[in-house]
């Protein structure tokens, strides 16, 4: 049996010869030094460039760090290794060309302080190659919140594995590792990981360092695709799987939000080239469409352009009011 630790924090290796150190170096320095117990746990995952030599030479010097090595598989495969390798009570997903801020120690003070929580999540920030802020993400309500409250509708806000802080015996006693080979995994996992708990400790913390080199990205023909292939498909399965669980009203309200989502961010984000196509995804998926209690502004003006405008004429004049 392993010496359970505080936290064990996962980063997956591929590819990040130029921002592995600034990631590394970053949780070193924030917490070393401090009466926690914590390990890095670096899963290479065949990368073919120097991150297995770099991840190497951290565990040499440092008892807090551990690598594994591995064959190529993915970003689902990789953390899931590292939740198999991991020996730490909580676990956090930290992404390799990311990196965390000082902040982060606020973090493990509040899992010391909330030993019954399973699940904590924080706020992020988006940072340039110059690493500036340029965008901050946070909740709207703070505490410990319960899915069978109307707190719910604040709980399931953002699609990411990174800034949740999940108890690893809830990940294995309900079977919440990551779907390999699916690209948007966060979105699909997200799900599962609200589904399987009651309540959840809402940290005012933007600790996480979300590295994104495209501020106000326009979603491609590409992302359409994927969203068609990998998002939409789990909709319609969680929705049918919420018709067969015996959920309060607050927490299947929320799920139900949740998923509607995606379609929010086609509206958002579509170029008018796609205006045609994006319309008949939103026309076939209507049903799971929902009014979007506790979220941003814009997806709310969206639902009422739908329900008042229709569809066509919506995407049109949000279209409009972008430029």
């Amino acid at each position: 049996m392993k010496n359970e630790k505080l936290l064990s924090i996962i980063i997956p290796v591929y590819k990040v010869e130029e921002y592995i150190n600034r990631c590394i170096g970053s949780i070193l320095e924030t917490l070393d030094g401090h009466e926690v117990e914590y390990e890095i746990v670096l899963i290479n995952d065949g990368s073919p460039d120097n991150c297995g030599k770099i991840c190497d030479g951290y565990a040499k010097k440092h008892q807090h760090i551990k690598v594994i090595h591995k064959n190529n598989g993915g970003l689902s495969d990789a953390r899931n290794h590292g939740i198999n390798e991991s020996g730490g009570k909580y676990i956090a997903f930290v992404d390799s060309d990311d990196w965390v801020n000082s902040s982060f120690l606020d973090v493990l003070d509040a899992l010391k302080q909330n030993p019954d929580i399973k699940l904590f999540q924080t706020g992020y920030n988006f940072v340039n190659s110059e690493e500036q802020i340029y965008g901050v993400r946070n909740h709207k309500k703070f505490g410990t919140l319960d899915f069978n409250s109307g707190h719910a509708k604040f709980i399931t806000r953002f699609a990411m594995a990174c800034n949740k802080i999940v108890c690893r015996e809830i990940i294995l006693n309900n079977d919440l590792f990551f779907k390999v080979g699916m690209i948007h995994e966060d979105f699909e996992w997200s799900f599962r990981v609200w589904h399987s708990v009651d309540k959840v400790q809402i940290l005012d913390i933007k600790y996480y360092m979300y590295f994104n080199l495209r501020p106000g990205n326009i979603m491609s023909t590409a992302s359409i695709d994927k969203t068609q292939k990998f998002i939409i498909p789990e909709v319609h399965r969680f929705s049918e799987l919420l018709k067969t669980k015996n959920l309060s009203k607050h927490k299947r309200d929320a799920l139900l939000v949740y998923l509607s989502i995606p379609f929010y961010t086609l509206i958002a984000t579509s170029q008018k080239s796609e205006r045609t196509r994006v319309v008949k995804i939103l026309k076939e998926n209507k049903k799971h469409i929902r009014y979007p209690k506790g979220y941003v502004f814009k997806a709310k003006l969206s639902w009422f352009f739908m329900k008042i405008f229709g569809i066509r004429f919506s995407l049109r004049l949000i279209n409009i009011l972008k430029k």
